[in-house]
Parts: structure tokens; sequence; C-alpha cells
């Protein structure tokens, strides 16, 4: 059985009454990977042509973009999508590092209760190395976000750094992983759901203020 067919059954035991939208192949000119519409997610197959296709190169995409453009990050790239054209980040919240890593660490709790069976490094979009990474440094990426104060710093850039893509996170050198600190909002995530079993995934993925999670999750990494 497909991931993708899988990942459609998990989605109607956790959201009985939500429809997925379609599924359609487009060849979009190296575009947007996805693309949603009314009821419709188009998947953009020139983006998932392998991460040694020639032409990736030639146009200039980076090598981390590169090693995700792979046929198997599709069922990952699809439901994220969907979790993120449902719940979308609250516009009146503030724009900062723990609101973001726990929006995003979210994202990927969404994904690991749609695609079980995907390797971990896949749902994120790592490497392994770069998912080991994560899972062994957890504790000092939270202790230097605390120590640093920055769990509410808003600069855009640091931001990004701390919980976007790219090729590592500039903080901890060139062998950590990307965006490191949405793997703490990650297990923030966990742990929320660890202490609170009456709360269902729906439950979760509507909660408005990342807040909420954070200050009912009792983490410590």
């Amino acid at each position: 059985e497909s991931l993708m067919n899988q990942g459609a059954k998990h989605f109607k035991y956790y959201f009985p009454n939500d429809t997925l939208p379609k599924l359609y192949t487009v060849v979009s000119g190296f575009q947007e990977s996805m693309f949603p519409t009314e009821g419709i997610i188009a998947v953009s197959l020139d983006k998932y042509l392998g991460n040694t296709y020639p032409h990736y190169e030639s146009l200039g995409i980076e090598v981390y973009k590169r090693r995700r453009m792979i046929p198997e990050m599709i069922p990952a790239d699809y439901f994220r999508c969907i979790a993120m054209l449902n719940y979308p980040k609250d516009e009146n919240a503030a724009f900062n590092i723990l609101n973001e890593m726990i929006y995003e660490g979210r994202i990927q709790y969404f994904l690991n209760c749609m695609l079980p069976e995907t390797p971990d490094s896949t749902r994120w979009g790592y490497t392994d190395f770069q998912y080991r990474w994560a899972e062994y440094y957890e504790e000092e990426i939270w202790d230097y976000l605390v120590d640093k104060k920055m769990l509410f710093d808003t600069n855009p850039i640091a931001v990004r750094n701390f919980t976007g893509e790219g090729p590592f996170t500039n903080a901890f050198g060139n062998n950590s992983a990307p965006g490191c600190a949405s793997y703490c909002g990650y297990r923030i995530v966990c742990s929320y759901m660890r202490h609170n079993p009456d709360v269902t995934l729906k439950d979760l993925m509507e909660i408005k203020d990342m807040n909420q999670i954070y200050n009912k999750a009792r983490y410590n990494p």
C-alpha cells in the first residue's frame, strides 16, 4: 500500500469529518512544489526528479534544497501543505522563535500521525545525520535559546535561522540540523500531548496560541 493511501486512512481516522483535497500532478517549469487551490493540491512533478537530476544544479538550486527533490518527499510535502492550509499561523500571534518552533513542531507531529511509516529524516527533510544530530543535541539547543534569552526574539533573520529551511543552523555550525529549534518545538508538542491525554490531534491543531501548548507541556529535555 502506498504511503499516500496510508496517510489518507490516518487522516480519515483523526479527522473523520474532513475531506482531503484531490491530488493532481503537473509540470510547472520548476516553480512551486505544491500548488493548493480550492479542493485540489497539484504536485509539480518536475520538482521531484531526484537530487542528482542535472538541470537542478544548472538552475542554481542549492544543494540542501536539491537533497529534498526526490519522489519520497511527495507524501510529506503533501500532508505538510494540508496542515498549513487547514491550520495556518494565527496572524495576531507574536512572530518570535518560540511561536515559530512550536508551530513547526506541531506540523511535524501532524506528519508523524499521518505518515508513521515514513523515516523521521524524510518527514523533516533532513539527512539521517542531521536528524540524529537534532535528537542528540536537543538539550543543548534548548539551553542555548534559554541562556541567550532568544525564545521571544522577533528578529526575522534569527527566527528563520532557528526554525526555517537552510543548509544548517548558523549558531551550531555546518554539521547541525537546519532550523533545529523546530525539533525542540516538536518535542514540546510531544510532551504536551503526553501530559494532556484527553487532547485529540484535531484539538491540538485547532489551538491558536502556541504559548498555551508550551505552558502545559511541562517540557524538560
